[in-house]
């Protein structure tokens, strides 16, 4: 007369032959008021996005107009000092129209059409290496007048 039993999960799990599986039904306002929630979730999410976006795009602003008066400091620090090759000015000159271009482009979307025809001079003396005549006799102009 041992009767075997079962465990409450496997009760659960098959339900008795004699009983049907009774489908949920949802109340219709409970499920618009379901609905309305996830849309204000989805709009949260979008509006935390946009704000990020936002702030990005704004530190990127402000590094990009540091970077150019950075650069017009340079420029003017070196047009009040007495001895300053034409090269250096030449490379402080074309530092600050290459960041006042990268700024002009991020806030307008298009690049100045002087930077274009300005970024390939700018390269010649980029490249220039110290082992060039030009640096080698401006390396010695310096160290003549630092002794």
């Amino acid at each position: 007369m041992t009767r075997r039993r079962r465990s409450r999960r496997a009760l659960e799990a098959s339900p008795r032959e004699d009983q049907a599986v009774p489908t949920p039904t949802v109340d219709p306002d409970v499920a618009e008021f379901a609905a309305r929630i996830r849309q204000q979730q989805v709009a949260g999410r979008d509006q935390k996005r946009a704000e990020r976006e936002s702030r990005r795009r704004a530190e990127e602003h402000q590094r990009l107009t540091a970077a150019k008066d950075a650069a017009a400091a340079d420029v003017k620090r070196l047009r009040t000092q007495p001895r300053v090759t034409p090269s250096q000015t030449a490379e402080a000159d074309a530092a600050y129209r290459a960041a006042l271009g990268r700024l002009i482009e991020y806030e307008t979307g298009d690049p100045p059409a002087w930077a274009a025809s300005a970024a390939p001079a700018a390269d010649p003396t980029a490249r220039r290496g110290p082992d060039e005549p030009g640096e080698a006799i401006d390396g010695g102009a310096g160290s003549e007048g630092a002794g």
